[in-house]
Formats: structure tokens, C-alpha cells, sequence
């Protein structure tokens, strides 16, 4: 995940990419789409430049103002998204923050499950595949009901997948491991990302909390097609 390395990024993209590439790194997930650019270069040149270094770019982090906007022009910006996305050749379009953070009725979460379901099947028409990136705020209670459970049961799973971020779940003391199991083939992908869960602060990969072999031990039950590593800080 080049979120990661977002100060090096923002310094010198070029660079960092190679870097990226020298570590030995396959498949990158990217970041800050913007006016349809990612990292200041078009889709092609993006693509060529991450190919040429021996990478391929599998997925894109990205949001969309249509949980608050039902606008054509909202929806026309999504389509802008997916269409770029596609020709820089990512598989994935992920919605990387959580439209909900705010919430306090369990109506509002119903709503948002709808439009993941609206946003995953216009992603298919272009190729894609949908999914939502969580963070902490799923977890606690609306109404004695976990909103994340409620996204899982509510979006139809040829539209939207779920791109845990195992980090995030073990930080909230939830169990992330109990949910892979519960909910096959609901996680297209993955952050795998350590984390120390007493003081909430992220951890070097396999230095933190994180059962790691549990996790992978779950990745055929739990549909797991792509995992990215991030180190948050």
C-alpha cells in the first residue's frame, strides 16, 4: 500500500516507486486519485511506469462523494474514477474512509449499505471489482447492532467486497479472525497491517499483536484474492 510511504511519495514519486520495486515488491495498491491523475501522470503513463519496473498496480484507494451527494454530477465523477482506473489497470476501486463516522441510527447504516451496493455494480460494468476499506468506527454499537456486520449482511457479495484492515480491527478489540471465518468468501483483499493493541500505535510487520499465521491460515475460506502490506506509521 503506497500509502505507507506517502512522504516519499510526495518527495519524489519516481524514486520511491523504484524502490518499491527493488524491495522486491509485485503488486502495489495505490492512493490520491486526483482529476484524473495518479501521482500527477495519466492512467497509461502511470501504468506504463509502475509495468516497466516490473510491478503491476492491483488496486486503487480512492472515495466518492455520492453517500452524500445523489447528484448526477456526483455519480458522473465516479464513473471518471472507475473509467481511469481501469485504463491504469487496477483490479480493484476501494472505498477508503468511512462515509459513516458519524452515524447514529441504524437507518443510516442501511442507507450506506444500499449505495455500496449501487457503487459495486456500476464498478462491475467497467471491470472492476468494489470494495470497502474499514476502520475503527464499524465496530462500535448503533442500536445493540455492530455496523459492520450489518454492511457484510446487507451488500450483495458478486458487488461488494471487504478489504479488512486487520490492524484496525485488532486495535478496536474485535476479532478479526472470528469474522474471516464467519463470513466466507465476503474479503477480496486484505491490509495486513501489525499493530500494538494497547497503545493503538501500528508495529514493523510481525513485531505487534496480530496473529499473522492465523490470519493467512484463513485466506482460502475467507475469498481472499490480494493482501497488501501497510505500515500506517
Amino acid at each position: 500500500q503506497l500509502y505507507s510511504l506517502r512522504d516519499d511519495m510526495a518527495k519524489n514519486a519516481d524514486a520511491t516507486l523504484e524502490a518499491v520495486a527493488k524491495i522486491g515488491y509485485s503488486f502495489i495498491e495505490t492512493y490520491g486519485y486526483n482529476e484524473g491523475k495518479f501521482f500527477g501522470k495519466s492512467p497509461k503513463e502511470f501504468s506504463k511506469q509502475v509495468n516497466d519496473l516490473g510491478m503491476k498496480m492491483t488496486s486503487s484507494h480512492t472515495g466518492f462523494g455520492v453517500y452524500n451527494n445523489d447528484s448526477s454530477d456526483a455519480w458522473d465523477a465516479v464513473k471518471r474514477n472507475m473509467e481511469d482506473t481501469r485504463e491504469a489497470g487496477s483490479k480493484w476501486i476501494v472505498q477508503a474512509g468511512y462515509p459513516g463516522g458519524e452515524y447514529t441510527q441504524l437507518s443510516q447504516v442501511e442507507k450506506l449499505a444500499e449505495i455500496f451496493n449501487k457503487v459495486g455494480e456500476l464498478a462491475k460494468t467497467f471491470g472492476l471489482k468494489f470494495a470497502y476499506h474499514n476502520h475503527r468506527e464499524e465496530f462500535r454499537a448503533i442500536e445493540d447492532q455492530i455496523p459492520y456486520q450489518k454492511y457484510i449482511e446487507l451488500t450483495e457479495p458478486s458487488l461488494v467486497a471487504f478489504q479488512m484492515d486487520i490492524g484496525h480491527v485488532a486495535n478496536e478489540m474485535a476479532d478479526y479472525r472470528a469474522y474471516l471465518a464467519l463470513y466466507p468468501g465476503r474479503f477480496g483483499n486484505l491490509h495486513i497491517r501489525d499493530t500494538n493493541v494497547k497503545t493503538k500505535v501500528a508495529t514493523e510487520f510481525g513485531n505487534g499483536d496480530v496473529a499473522m499465521e492465523d490470519v493467512f491460515k484463513l485466506f482460502q475460506h475467507a475469498g481472499v484474492e490480494d493482501y497488501y502490506v501497510e505500515q500506517e506509521e
